[in-house]
């Protein structure tokens, strides 16, 4: 096994992620590089005080008192940690590490991927990903895709959720965000975009038609409770997605810095092509009518309709069998009386 060494020249902010990566994962065991990488010797030995003369080889000529041969690190990941540093044969590289007992991120990394600049696209029913850059995915039946500078984003779509289509979770920005998504969901074909610290928060037994999406914009929340039911072609927007200026005084008229939040409770139904808007807050067991764009406070057990979307009718449940002709199929705990408030 011949190594063919890493062309891509890293940049000093990539090898400082590397280096801390190594320094956090390695527990006291000895790191192997295979392939060269100085930049990255220099900056543990000068930020962490780790000297690293180990290195692997697939060569058997090479091997003396600092080399090894690649194969020698067959069960021995609580020994090693390994970093690779080649450009060549990376797939089967990765294989063999994986072979021989080493989870990557935790007892090896490639430095090919910091390299390049880019994050991932996860496939669905891919497991668990993980990266040196905070990232970490459980994304079930969605694609997710992080963008190039994305760090610190935790995702985790639980394994009971179902979907039929294209479901998709994209990721701009610097990251920062998380995305949970609860027990027995189901999505058709939905997009959920995050922007940097945006959260988003979906309770069990949520249901969603079509071309239904979730964005949250870059410092805002969506918060959706269990056993919602959404409509085809729905739209949550948690803000305005572009700056707007007032032209008298020159200031910014919606701030991004301040954080947004979207609220709605369980039990709330959403219909067709309807929109919920920034700071918008929806009471348990309530109806979001068709077309209805909606901004602002509203009780629970009420349909809100219109654009502005306003209540029309106080005191009502639902339920989601077509046939259903009993009250108690709403649930008990969605039987309640309208609570009207301030606003």
């Amino acid at each position: 096994m011949a190594e063919k060494a890493l062309k891509s020249k890293l940049s000093p902010e990539t090898v400082k992620t590397l280096s801390e990566t190594i320094s956090k994962n390695r527990s006291n065991r000895d790191i192997v590089f295979f392939g060269a990488n100085s930049a990255i010797k220099e900056c543990l030995l000068k930020d962490y005080g780790i000297e690293t003369n180990l290195e692997a080889t697939g060569i058997k000529e090479k091997v003396d008192k600092n080399r090894i041969m690649w194969n020698t690190l067959k069960g021995k990941s609580k020994k090693y940690f390994v970093v690779v540093s080649v450009s060549s044969n990376t797939d089967k590289l990765r294989k063999n590490l994986i072979d021989y007992g080493y989870n990557e991120f935790v007892d090896f990394i490639f430095t090919k991927d910091a390299a390049t600049n880019k994050r991932a696209i996860i496939k669905p029913n891919s497991g668990n990903y993980a990266d040196i850059y905070g990232n970490f995915v459980h994304s079930a039946k969605f694609s997710v895709k992080l963008g190039p500078n994305v760090r610190d984003t935790k995702i985790y779509v639980d394994d009971s959720v179902k979907t039929t289509g294209k479901c998709r979770i994209l990721v701009y920005g610097n990251g920062g965000g998380s995305i949970v998504i609860g027990k027995d969901c189901k999505f058709s074909a939905n997009t959920i975009k995050i922007f940097d610290n945006s959260t988003v928060n979906i309770g069990d037994g949520f249901t969603c038609g079509e071309n239904t999406e979730i964005h949250a914009v870059s410092n805002s929340t969506i918060n959706i409770g269990k056993d919602c039911m959404f409509s085809y072609d729905c739209q949550i927007f948690s803000g305005d997605g572009h700056a707007i200026f007032d032209t008298l005084t020159g200031n910014r008229t919606n701030d991004n810095a301040e954080k947004m939040v979207i609220n709605i409770g369980d039990h709330v139904w959403a219909c067709m092509r309807s929109m919920i808007l920034n700071k918008s807050v929806i009471g348990n067991s309530s109806i979001v009518a068709a077309g209805a764009i909606v901004k602002g406070t509203f009780p629970n057990n009420c349909v809100i309709a219109g654009n502005p979307a306003k209540i029309v009718k106080k005191n009502v449940s639902w339920s989601r069998g077509r046939a259903d002709n009993d009250i108690s199929d709403c649930g008990e705990e969605n039987v309640n009386l309208t609570e009207i408030t301030d606003k």
